[in-house]
């Protein structure tokens, strides 16, 4: 009973089972088949990687301007504009985009609404054009115009505030010298008139003190009004951010050497299999 079970123990492996040796056998003999196909793999993926086109990440900021304590436009309401005149532009100029085969997409578009109504405006991704920067300088100046509407009415409106309350300032302060001439004359004749003109007196100062209120009101909200600006122009990055020629040659080695390691079994399995293969065709 024990000699069947050592026999049983000892029995050769059947031939549909897997021997690492053979495996590791093949990976040895094969070996500079597996080196050399990989650093093919590996070659092309740096050479493919260093004819793409590099590309950057362009950015601007603009600066939403300001009337009364309010913004212009809400500047949550800016990133839409964006995006829709970005895509009017686009569209106004697809013979040129099409001519140098650049263009911008939605997901190519990034946003984002920064503190004290500061905007990010970026293309990420994309190659250096001049038609890019013009498209980015564009969306920017319309927003800018746009907003400068706004502002300018109030701010003509202010500025002839301003200039009639002075205008009336300066003719009260000459009416106040005539009231001060005639208070002197009549104290020294001892007149009747005194009493009438202190109350005029009294009157023109508190217009005078009304009328330098609301100019310096006037003044101030002139002062406040600040236009929607540009605070960065259109900027590309430094350095590229695509493509990543180490990425691509990493996927380029680790792909070469999947491939390498099966081209290796298949040659080996051909070749230990050939005259049957052949017999049995």
């Amino acid at each position: 009973m024990a000699d069947q079970d050592t026999a049983e123990y000892r029995r050769p492996p059947a031939e549909d089972e897997i021997d690492l040796a053979d495996l590791v056998g093949v990976l040895y003999r094969r070996r500079w088949l597996i080196v050399g196909t990989t650093l093919v793999v590996f070659l092309a993926a740096v050479a493919y990687a260093l004819t793409l086109p590099a590309k950057y990440n362009m950015e601007s900021f603009l600066s939403i301007g300001q009337m009364e304590g309010e913004f212009l436009e809400k500047p949550e309401a800016i990133p839409a504009k964006i995006r829709s005149l970005t895509r009017v532009y686009q569209v106004n100029n697809k013979e040129a985009f099409k001519k140098q085969g650049v263009g911008v997409g939605e997901g190519d578009i990034s946003t984002s609404v920064q503190g004290g109504g500061i905007i990010r405006f970026a293309f990420n991704e994309v190659p250096k054009s001049p038609l890019l920067t013009e498209l980015m300088h564009s969306v920017n100046s319309q927003i800018v115009e746009q907003h400068k509407g706004q502002i300018q009415g109030r701010q003509a409106r202010l500025r002839e505030e301003i200039k009639g309350l002075k205008e009336q300032r300066a003719q009260l302060q000459e009416r106040k010298q005539a009231l001060n001439a005639r208070l002197e004359q009549a104290t020294e004749e001892q007149s009747g008139d005194v009493t009438v003109i202190r109350q005029l007196l009294d009157s023109v100062r508190m217009n005078l003190n009304d009328l330098g209120g609301r100019l310096s009101e006037a003044q101030a909200n002139l002062a406040a009004i600040s236009p929607t600006e540009v605070v960065m122009e259109p900027t590309y990055s430094e350095n590229p951010v695509a493509p990543s020629t180490r990425m691509i040659a990493a996927l380029g080695l680790v792909l070469g050497g999947f491939m390498a390691v099966f081209l290796a079994f298949l040659v080996e399995f051909w070749v230990n299999n050939r005259d049957r293969i052949k017999g049995t065709g």
